[in-house]
């Protein structure tokens, strides 16, 4: 079983992984970086609403004020991963990226 750590918003806590402590949106394991990176791509919270329909839009609009509050938290986990996907990554048939030597 998880600990789900309370933070001062009420639809995010904090989970321990492998790799340190993690910002999410309660009762799942969508992640408020990865939140943000969807709202940087383009889509709307009612767009994230209807893909993960179990996910309110309480929820997403919590997990957005989150970020606002804990930008210097957030924007380094999202630079980094934007570093590895250009080290490692490349685009195959079909728009898809290809991640083959990640370490």
């Amino acid at each position: 079983m998880r600990i789900e750590k309370p933070t001062e918003h009420p639809h995010v806590v904090i989970i321990d992984r492998p790799a340190g402590p993690c910002a999410v949106l309660k009762g799942t394991r969508l992640a408020i970086w990865w939140l943000v990176r969807q709202l940087r791509a383009g889509d709307t919270p009612e767009d994230i609403h209807e893909q993960w329909s179990y996910v309110s839009l309480a929820m997403i609009y919590s997990g957005i004020s989150y970020y606002h509050d804990h930008r210097d938290e957030i924007d380094p986990i999202i630079e980094e991963g934007d570093r590895l996907a250009a080290e490692h990554a490349k685009m195959g048939q079909q728009g898809r990226v290809i991640c083959s030597d990640l370490p």
